[in-house]
């Protein structure tokens, strides 16, 4: 399971190593879900911590290395408007590098509104809630302008 999203990592495809992919198989057309990274800790995530193998930390820190850092744009908002609904640390990080995206086109109500979003993701972390709010009355200043 991990060395199938450990491939997609290394790859470069973000997404797939973090939530899987859909896959075709062999010439009968049929289909299979490839395991990302998620699907790993999810198995592990109920076991008693001596139990777990060593690689379910590492797919948690990996899942959020990619989205802090490596990710695109295009998979960081597919991933937002897939998994927004669901409690992912890590989704509040990546409403945030959208949010400055947007910033740095000039969107400032577009940054403002992931920016909102962060904030308001519950559990999101205290520092993303404060990174967030900052940015945000940034980004009203700009809008206000001189």
């Amino acid at each position: 399971m991990f060395d199938e999203a450990m491939s997609s990592y290394r790859s470069g495809d973000y997404l797939a190593a973090i939530n899987g992919d859909q896959k075709s198989k062999g010439r009968d057309g049929r289909f299979y879900f490839g395991v990302g990274f998620r699907d790993v800790a999810g198995v592990w995530s109920g076991a008693p911590a001596w139990l777990r193998p060593s690689y379910f930390g590492r797919s948690l820190a990996l899942a959020r290395e990619a989205v802090a850092s490596k990710m695109d744009e295009d998979s960081l908002r597919k991933m937002v408007d897939e998994y927004a609904a669901e409690d992912i640390d890590y989704i509040p990080v990546a409403k945030m590098r959208l949010g400055d995206a947007l910033f740095a086109r000039g969107d400032f109500l577009g940054a403002s509104s992931l920016f909102a979003e962060a904030k308001e993701t519950v559990g999101a972390d205290p520092a993303i809630v404060r990174m967030a709010s900052s940015r945000i009355a940034e980004c009203r200043k700009r809008m206000d302008g001189p």
